[in-house]
């Protein structure tokens, strides 16, 4: 077990760009911890059998900061807006946060016109490589505001009408202002964030956080401060979306948020985070990642999980990455208990012969289009002698049946079956809870806001918060390959350090390719210690294969601290000796890349290529062939959109803060 509050780092020491930081490992934990044990939480406290490379992080659905990233070829969302957006001739105001990963010429923010385009009250778009923002009513108004965008930047921007005059505003200050006599009159049946919604589509690239609609209000009337945390429902809000951990409007029209393409809920966000919103497992908890192909959990056979005829309660939280269909929860017999996801909907089966569904069959829990990239919570009840599912906290179809469910011998999590191959679940859970004997819900709730916990009749809690290299900035989970590990003997800062013994099979890998797509600015960097010269030290590797498009950044076999970006490589002159720590970082500004040894430029580069992909530590990909290292890492940090150093500088004296 590990503490119930991991807090790594200085906590009286806030950094300036943490929300910029999407990876912060400090290899802080117990000695020899791996991201492979799973611990039941319950006071049965069960063994539980890990199968493939399941693994666990920080990555969880709890917290207030977040943003929606959109691709820029397909992804956008939609709602019903109606007359939410025809604000007549009155004030009114529309904001968000914007973060673009490329410069396109033509993007949209928000479209408020059907898809024929005859009616038209509103939309925000801008063509950013020129410079220039517009607000258009399509009605003869337009409205442009000028100023500087970079890409991977975070950005508050707004378009206020007030009387008859409409503002533009980035970060609080006006950039373009004139007259707004319109009359917004019209009610279009859908209205788009992220793409124009029409016949040609012109999509948004990156993120937007906290978008605001509010009818009637002029919110800002002059130059103002951007607001430092997430925004709420004032009055008049129409809508607020963008904001949660999953694709929901906070406003009290609580409309529902279509998704088209893939976007996704993520955690990088606009917002600084204060000292109390920093990495905790009792606040924020953790989850499991699953790959789709090799990994599930299984819990023992025992007769407290047998739900028999009795009340129960199994829920658990999900995030899938995949359209396939597979289990979600499944009875270890045959038939028994299973909750799937098929084809975009959740789907729950009962059965009490074990030899077919005869109680439930595919019974739909309750949404139509469950999307992908989004945590969702899910709840299937028994209260007597009614089973009712939940979607995020909503009923759905109900079956009634006084049968007792057929004995399950335990459970499979993101699973079906041992054998066969199929059936497995691609992306993350987190709270995985069988209450036995307790109908928890029974109407309609609003989803935990915080990790569960082992309430009366609990007899299995799964809360996936035992990872041992973990993620402060709460990105992703990290899968421990090897005997990949956590050292206490060695050590830079903080209580340990992450341990890559094994130069043939030790890594630690992230998948989520979103976060650590870098394609302006970016810091990476780190504590590294080579303990074997005829070995490459531990290794950061960002991209899927760095001969063609990727970061590699080591000590070589020279002892020399080397960098490759896209199969070029480029080392520094001096060597270092072995067993000992040397800061690296590599940092691109513009396109001017340098590599930094100690706070001292080594080497430099030019390049304005993306970089995207899975984040590597100890493992290297290239051209198809895959190699390991050797050696301590310690305060990995990744800052995506921020150079740090410009020119050189003094080495940490002291472990990244986390906040």
């Amino acid at each position: 077990m590990f503490s119930a509050a991991k807090i790594s780092g200085p906590t009286g020491v806030a950094d300036p760009q943490f929300n910029y930081v999407t990876a912060l490992l400090h290899g802080d934990g117990t000695n020899g911890a791996q991201n492979n044990t799973f611990v039941d939480s319950s006071s049965n406290a069960f063994t539980i059998t890990r199968n493939g490379y399941a693994t666990q992080g920080s990555f969880s659905p709890y917290g207030t900061l977040w943003s929606n990233y959109f691709d820029g070829s397909t992804s956008y969302l939609t709602w019903t807006s109606g007359s939410s957006v025809a604000f007549g001739s009155g004030n009114f105001t529309v904001e968000c946060w914007i973060y673009f990963t490329t410069a396109p010429t033509t993007n949209f923010l928000l479209d408020c016109r059907d898809a024929s385009h005859t009616t038209a009250p509103i939309f925000l778009w801008g063509d950013i490589t020129s410079g220039v923002l517009y607000w258009n009513s399509l009605s003869g108004t337009e409205i442009s505001g000028s100023a500087t965008w970079n890409t991977n930047t975070w950005y508050h921007v707004a378009y206020v009408k007030n009387g008859t005059t409409g503002t533009i505003y980035q970060n609080g200050v006006s950039i373009g202002s004139g007259t707004d006599s319109t009359n917004y009159s019209v009610t279009p049946t859908t209205s788009s964030i992220g793409a124009r919604y029409a016949s040609t589509f012109y999509y948004f690239p990156g993120y937007i956080s906290n978008l605001r609609i509010v009818k009637g209000t002029a919110v800002y009337t002059s130059n103002f401060t951007p607001p430092t945390s997430p925004l709420t429902a004032i009055t008049n809000t129409q809508l607020l979306t963008c904001q949660s951990n999953r694709f929901i409007d906070n406003s009290t029209n609580n409309f529902t948020i279509t998704t088209s393409g893939a976007p996704s809920v993520q955690r990088f966000n606009p917002f600084l985070p204060t000292s109390s919103q920093a990495y905790s497992t009792s606040v924020y908890g953790g989850s499991g990642y699953f790959n789709g192909s090799t990994d599930y959990l299984v819990t023992p056979n025992n007769s407290v999980l047998y739900l028999s005829t009795n009340n129960f309660t199994v829920e658990l939280w999900v995030y899938l990455t995949s359209t396939s269909s597979f289990n979600i929860v499944r009875g270890t017999t045959t038939d028994s208990f299973g909750i799937v996801y098929n084809s975009g909907s959740f789907l729950y089966y009962l059965s009490s012969n074990g030899s077919s569904w005869n109680i439930a069959s595919a019974v739909s829990m309750g949404a139509n289009s469950a999307p992908l990239n989004t945590w969702i919570h899910v709840a299937l009840v028994r209260n007597g002698n009614t089973f009712t599912p939940y979607i995020n906290g909503v009923a759905g179809t109900t079956t009634t049946s006084s049968s007792a469910i057929y004995q399950t011998n335990g459970f499979y999590l993101f699973a079906e079956a041992v054998s066969g191959g199929s059936g497995f679940s691609y992306g993350y859970s987190s709270d995985f809870r069988i209450v036995n004997g307790s109908a928890v819900y029974t109407t309609n709730f609003t989803p935990p806001t915080a990790p569960l916990s082992a309430i009366t009749n609990t007899q299995l809690l799964l809360s996936m918060q035992n990872a041992g290299i973990y993620d402060n900035a709460m990105m992703n989970d990290g899968v421990t390959g090897g005997s990949a590990q956590i050292s206490t003997s060695v050590k830079k800062y903080g209580t340990g350090s992450i341990y890559l013994n094994n130069a043939t099979s030790d890594f630690v890998s992230y998948p989520n390719s979103t976060i650590t797509t870098l394609s302006g600015d970016f810091t990476v960097e780190g504590w590294f210690y080579q303990s074997n010269a005829s070995v490459n030290s531990a290794s950061i590797q960002i991209g899927p294969d760095f001969a063609s498009n990727g970061l590699y950044l080591y000590i070589g076999t020279s002892q020399l601290p080397t960098y490759y970006i896209n199969n070029v490589s480029y080392s520094s002159a001096t060597g270092l000796p072995i067993n000992n720590w040397y800061h690296l970082a590599i940092v691109r500004s513009g396109t001017s890349i340098t590599l930094y040894v100690n706070g001292i430029a080594k080497t430099g580069s030019t390049s304005s290529a993306i970089i995207s992909g899975p984040l590597l530590l100890g493992k290297a990909i290239y051209s198809g062939s895959t190699y390991y290292t050797q050696g301590y890492l310690d305060d990995i940090r990744i800052t995506n959109g921020y150079a740090r150093y410009t020119s050189n500088f003094t080495p940490p004296t002291s472990a990244f803060p986390n906040y």
